[in-house]
Order: structure tokens, then C-alpha cells, then sequence
């Protein structure tokens, strides 16, 4: 979605709409705001200059009646994630940082969440294209672990926005025209979304591949070529595995679907049909 906003920033700001998304958010005086506040450092300066940072693009969006912001960092990072077998352990911190710096509490919240053995291959695939992790997924600790569960990351978001409607929407091939719809409406975003996906997670031979390749143009046309090209990949976790995390992601929307966070919505559609 981020990718789709930016070709159509100008369509976007034609009807009132700015867009920040991490070319805004990871900006100077932004990018390293939320884990140095989160850490105590300097945060009444770090504070005040992020607020002057991000005032640059307040004035920028002058004129718009409505900002989107998107950026995955703000909430957390997959690296933790990966470590930790959880999902956005320290979002509350980071969030209440976020809360600080923005000028206004948002409108509303648009969270996609995924089943988890998806979820896991896609941090994986992500963090061995950037070096970050060698050799196959750690897939029984991650199975095995008890933060397979979304509830405590949206309890986290409904703690630090308590007064913002939050909408939660399944993760899938689809989410991009979804989502864009969802936010904007369907007609200012109807035709913009011809041949937008999320992006393909890659396997161990595509990954070897772009890891040979040094940073700069070639290797970010490469990833393009493969995830291009890419195919679904195989399930790494065992039957046993996938069934534990398939339960588990069926409770999350069982609980969301019975309202056990006030003010967080599920998807509609979704909810009625339940997970496949």
C-alpha cells in the first residue's frame, strides 16, 4: 500500500489527502525519535526537535483535510519480533512515543494482522535479505511460543489511542485494494490499485542470489525481478506446528469477532466467513 500511495501522492493531494509513510517518518530528525524516546535519551530535546522535524511536513500537508501515516517501525521492529517470538513486544512504549509527537490523535486505526505461520515465513524471508539472519526459519521455537496471539499488540495500540476507532482486516493477496478502499473510499482509490499485491516473500535460492549482489540500483532491481517471479513458498512449519498456529490465529479472530477489545472492529467480511 505504501508503494501505491507514493505513485499516487499527486492524485492523493488533489483530494485533500498527504501521505507519510517511511520516507517521511524515517526522515531527518524522525528516523531514530521513537527508539531514543523509548530509551530515555534526552527526551524532552529529542521530543521537541522531532516535533520541529515532523512540523516541515505539517506545513508541507497544508491545505489537506487528512494525513495518512504508515510505517510498520513505529510500532516495532521484526528483528524483536523474530528474537522474541512475539509480536511487537514493546509496541506500548513505542506507540505513547508516537502519541506525543503527532499533533493530533489520529481519526481512525487500520490494522492488518496475518495468520502467524504466514507471518513468520514473511519476518524471516525479510530479515535473511537484509543479513540479519543465516540459515532456515526457527520454526519450532516460534510454533512453540506463546506469543502467537495479535490481542496484546491491539490491547497495546487501544491503550495509547483509547479514544480512535481501530479496524482490523485480514492479511491477504487482496489487502492492498482493501485496505487502500477501506481508508480513502472506493471511488478515489478504485483505479489506482491495478497490479498492487503485497510484496512476495523469497526462498533460500532467490535470497542467495540477491545476497551476492552489492547494495545500490542492481540489487534493489534483482529483489524486484524476483519477487516478481516469486512463488509461494513452502510451509516451513510441520503439520503439527501449523495446526497450533492456525488455532491459535482462529481464537485471536474468535475473540475479536465476540468484541473483547472495546473499540476495535473486525473486518466484516472476514469475521462472517471465518479463517481459511
Amino acid at each position: 500500500m505504501q508503494q501505491l500511495f507514493v505513485r499516487h501522492q499527486a492524485r492523493l493531494r488533489q483530494a485533500g489527502v498527504a501521505f507519510w509513510g517511511p520516507d517521511v517518518m524515517r526522515s531527518a530528525g524522525l528516523k531514530d525519535f521513537v527508539s531514543s524516546h523509548v530509551a530515555g535519551q534526552a527526551p524532552l530535546t529529542g521530543l521537541a526537535n522531532a516535533r520541529a522535524a515532523l512540523a516541515l511536513h505539517v506545513r508541507t500537508a497544508h491545505g489537506c483535510g487528512k494525513v495518512v501515516i504508515s510505517d510498520e517501525n513505529l510500532a516495532g521492529a521484526m528483528r524483536v519480533n523474530y528474537a522474541q517470538a512475539a509480536l511487537y513486544p514493546d509496541a506500548l512504549v513505542r506507540l505513547s512515543a508516537v502519541a506525543e509527537l503527532v499533533p493530533e490523535q489520529p481519526s481512525a486505526i487500520f490494522v492488518t494482522i496475518r495468520d502467524f505461520a504466514g507471518y513468520w515465513r514473511s519476518v524471516h524471508a525479510h530479515l535473511a535479505l537484509r543479513g540479519v539472519v543465516r540459515g532456515s526459519i526457527d520454526s519450532t521455537r516460534l510454533a512453540a511460543s506463546e506469543g502467537n496471539s495479535w490481542l496484546p499488540f491491539l490491547r497495546a495500540v487501544r491503550t495509547v489511542f483509547a479514544d480512535t476507532p481501530i479496524n482490523v482486516m485480514h492479511y491477504e493477496n487482496a489487502i492492498v485494494g482493501r485496505l487502500s478502499a477501506a481508508m480513502l473510499g472506493h471511488m478515489l482509490t478504485v483505479d489506482m490499485q491495478a497490479g498492487t499485491t503485497g510484496n512476495a516473500s523469497l526462498g533460500p535460492e532467490a535470497l542467495a542470489d540477491i545476497a551476492a549482489v552489492p547494495a545500490g540500483p542492481a540489487r534493489t532491481a534483482r529483489i524486484a525481478a524476483h519477487r516478481k517471479a516469486a512463488k509461494p513458498l513452502n510451509n516451513p512449519f510441520s503439520a503439527a506446528e501449523t495446526a497450533r498456529l492456525s488455532t491459535a490465529y482462529e481464537s485471536d479472530w474468535a475473540a475479536l469477532r465476540k468484541g473483547e477489545i472495546t473499540g476495535v472492529t473486525a473486518e466484516p467480511e472476514f469475521a462472517a466467513e471465518g479463517v481459511e
